[in-house]
């Protein structure tokens, strides 16, 4: 069977490279050469999104792709970023993106393809040697403008390459495009700013190796390599010039580039030599000798290989040094003075087939603190995963404590000053590894799991952020300080594990605790502390964010409701969660955690604290869920916050404003606000049921916006907050119902029911046809209009506008408050209450 399918491989090639050779008898043609251009709507709404579109005409075995988009980035916002149907995949090729980076002055973006149906999977069969031709869409990126006058998009230093890597000649037809945002006339212009040119030279005839791991293969793990250098250089404001490994810049053009990686990709299974199985087809040679060649390579790639061998190694630290392997791949951990160091023991683990375990034996007592210079090799292995096992240090041991983490830490990795530029911890790009009992603070991204293979990785019972001591917090924002990044399609992973062992504290990052973005999805964040200390008794900020969702995110779970699930996010300076920017941030869910509280939940103390909104979910984010949560404590703003165009978000099941245990843990402002401004809306959430909402600054829920509507409120317990508990336009009042309800704004302003008899058994009254009524005990604290604080029943209106609810649970004196909801969602403000006889 498999000789067969062999054979049908080689006769499949055979007739495609038959069917390339050329029509020598055909006639010359006029050829007009690759040109591309940049294309936008003319004209759109402050607010409103602009589809930005890179296309390309008459292209020639396009591989790849590299540009900066460049706009005032104080007059519009990134918000999505895809690959389109036209894009580099038609042909067959699996692609994977670069960036987006955000830059001052805009974005870096890019893109490469392999010749495998998928780029992690660099063992199977070539699919597809060429790139695509003809017309093609690369990429489209939504912006929302923020401000009205004319805004200029331009691109810059776009390169494209062939499947091989060589830089292709394609004409600017259209590198910059103008919009109008609001009306003719309004506003001022906001033009592209310069940009400094990275001036590479041209390749040389002889590239480095594409066998960037040292480990005979070129791999998904080489092209890794220089995905990570080519973000972190343009996260540093640079490509070309300032090029550290010079190993990674495979053409030899001074730049870390789409054309390198486009070369390894081409290079896939092959011994690191310039051409691989798709360079002759994919240069696009027309002669038949030189379109037959790469049948070489194919039989090379149809050759038996040896098993790799499979056994479990262990490699002991035996120094704090920082020196690297004295002989990499000999199977001993040494540096030159004969010490095992934990570059040294990453050296040989990503060399030796099989599972691998770095355990550590640094003499002496105490902390042991590993200085690094510059970044630790990437853990790149993917014969078999990586353990890094901290707590194998003498003096070590793990967390016993039920809400706290008493673990002793007595390895940190950290660096000779704080946050150098460039420098970075733990990197992984390979599946199934695992870092426990370890301390990294001080780098700019403490651990880093990127790339589509770096799936089912375990981060568990480390101090990330802050040293062992957990005295350490960033005193300063830095761009790219965070505890945990996952990127670039990093997805299926696991951030804490669910039981005592596994707490991580993740605080004293110098901008976010945890990230996630382009495209890493199923990843779990369960069972952390993050922006307290291990104890829970003090503030150790990460400097902005908590835990950020973001850009193409997707089915992310932060917390859980089982045992050892939830995470006390509480005490970072500005959100504790964000959701932002795109709807494919989508299907995440945020569940079960301690937001603005004690390790308890049932405190508020002032360290736990944030600045932002402890829940914040903006710029088109679609259908997450946000429940089971204790949400309080925001000095400045409130609970949850679903704004710019957000839609289908789920609150239920949530305490905002009030601990388990019942005592006030008040928000500055609203619960939860819904809101619209600057041209935006957010549409479709759905409030409810079983939130309790109370003790907060202004209102229970706020819903405003002209356009936010399709908002429902259902069956929670609102009370004691400071204004009324649903409030919707004209803000800060009831709004009095209006004749044929004909208004229009948040909600269309739907008008609310009119109690007319209110019973022990029984209220009744008008409100919208077809409308459902609950109804309320209300909060007897408040006015005139609700609260409403205990659901006790609901109906649904007549043709002709009545209703009568059947109610238990009431008394002679109880005031009853009521809602409506019409059949397409929009829920009304509380009703004027109606005291029972």
């Amino acid at each position: 069977m498999v000789r067969t399918i062999h054979l049908l491989v080689v006769g499949t090639v055979l007739l495609a490279l038959c069917a390339g050779i050329p029509d020598v008898t055909r006639s010359a043609r006029a050829d007009p050469g690759p040109s591309f251009r940049i294309s936008a709507p003319e004209r759109v709404d402050v607010g409103q999104p602009i589809k930005i579109m890179l296309s390309v005409e008459n292209a020639t075995n396009l591989g790849g792709y590299e540009t900066n988009l460049v706009f005032d980035r104080q007059a519009a916002n990134l918000v999505g970023f895809s690959q389109t149907n036209g894009n580099l995949s038609r042909s067959g090729r699996d692609v994977e993106s670069l960036g987006p980076v955000e830059q001052p002055w805009g974005i870096s973006i890019g893109a490469f393809s392999c010749p495998t149906g998928e780029c992690t999977r660099s063992d199977e069969p070539p699919e597809a040697a060429r790139g695509v031709g003809g017309a093609v869409e690369p990429f489209a990126v939504t912006m929302v403008p923020n401000r009205t006058g004319v805004l200029e998009f331009e691109l810059a230093e776009t390169k494209f390459v062939d499947a091989t890597g060589n830089l292709l000649r394609v004409r600017a037809a259209d590198k910059s495009v103008v919009v109008r945002v609001g009306p003719r006339n309004a506003g001022p212009s906001y033009p592209a700013p310069d940009v400094v040119s990275q001036g590479s030279r041209e390749p040389v005839p002889s590239p480095r190796s594409s066998d960037l791991t040292e480990d005979g293969r070129v791999t998904y793990a080489d092209a890794m390599e220089v995905a990570l250098d080519w973000t972190a250089l343009r996260e540093a404001g640079g490509a070309c010039g300032s090029v550290e490994d010079r190993s990674r810049d495979v053409n030899r053009d001074g730049c870390v580039d789409v054309a390198d990686l486009q070369t390894i990709a081409a290079d896939y299974d092959g011994d690191g030599a310039e051409t691989g199985f798709a360079a002759d087809l994919g240069a696009g040679r027309s002669s038949a000798s030189s379109l037959i060649a790469p049948l070489s390579s194919l039989f090379e790639w149809l050759s038996p290989r040896p098993a790799l061998a499979q056994e479990v190694s262990t490699f002991t630290v035996s120094s704090t040094g920082d020196g690297v392997d004295a002989d990499v791949g000999d199977g001993t951990c040494a540096a030159a003075d004969g010490g095992c160091t934990l570059r040294a023991a990453i050296q040989e683990t990503n060399l030796h087939p099989g599972p691998d375990t770095i355990a550590f034996d640094i003499p002496g007592t105490g902390v042991k603190s590993i200085q690094i210079g510059s970044t630790l090799p990437t853990i790149s292995d993917e014969t078999g995963p990586t353990t890094i096992n901290g707590y194998s240090q003498p003096g070590s041991s793990p967390n016993t404590a039920p809400l706290a983490s008493n673990a002793k830490i007595r390895v940190q990795i950290t660096a000779s000053q704080a946050f150098p530029e460039g420098v970075y911890g733990l990197t992984m790009t390979s599946p199934g590894n695992e870092v426990r009992g370890l301390s990294v603070f001080k780098v700019r991204r403490a651990i880093w799991l990127y790339g589509g293979n770096a799936s089912s990785n375990t981060v568990a019972g480390n101090f990330v952020g802050t040293n062992a001591a957990a005295t350490f917090s960033a005193a300063a924002f830095v761009d790219d300080g965070e505890g945990v990044r996952v990127q670039n399609g990093a997805s299926g992973n696991t951030i804490g594990v669910a039981s005592p062992e596994g707490r991580n504290v993740i605080s004293g990052n110098s901008r976010r605790g945890i990230s996630f973005f382009a495209n890493s999805n199923s990843n779990r964040v369960v069972n952390n502390i993050i922006g307290l200390g291990p104890a829970g008794n003090k503030r150790l900020a990460n400097f902005k964010i908590g835990v950020d969702l973001n850009l193409s995110a997707a089915q992310n779970q932060i917390g859980g409701t089982q045992q050892y699930e939830r995470n006390v996010i509480s005490g970072n300076r500005l959100e504790g969660i964000e959701l932002s920017h795109g709807v494919a941030v989508t299907g995440n869910r945020v569940v079960g955690n301690f937001i603005g509280t004690d390790l308890s939940g049932n405190a508020a103390p002032d360290y736990a604290s944030h600045e932002g909104w402890n829940v914040q979910v903006e710029d088109r984010p679609v259908d997450n869920v946000v429940a089971d949560n204790v949400i309080g404590n925001s000095t400045t703003k409130g609970g949850i916050l679903v704004t710019k165009n957000s839609k289908s978000t789920r609150i239920h099941g949530n305490r905002i404003g009030i601990a388990r245990d019942g005592t006030a843990i008040p928000n500055a402002l609203s619960g939860v606000q819904i809101d619209g401004i600057n041209g935006t809306n957010s549409s479709d959430s759905y409030v409810g049921p079983d939130n309790v909402v109370a003790n907060n600054g202004v209102n229970g829920v706020r819903i405003f916006g002209a356009d936010s509507d399709r908002n429902t409120i259902t069956r929670n317990s609102i009370f004691g907050n400071a204004g009324l508990g649903i409030d919707l336009p004209t803000l800060g009042r009831d709004t009095p119902n209006d004749p044929g309800d004909v208004d229009g704004d948040a909600n269309e302003q739907l008008n609310f029911p009119v109690i007319e008899t209110a019973t022990p058994l029984a209220v009744t009254g008008t409100a919208c046809v077809g409308c459902t009524v609950e109804v309320f005990i209300a909060d007897s604290a408040t006015g005139p209009y609700g609260e409403g604080k205990t659901f006790i029943g609901s109906s649904v209106a007549g043709p002709d506008g009545t209703f009568s609810v059947p109610v238990t649970g009431v008394a002679s004196g109880d005031r009853v408050t009521a809602t409506a909801t019409d059949t397409t969602g929009n829920t009304s403000e509380f009703s004027a209450n109606k005291t029972v006889p």
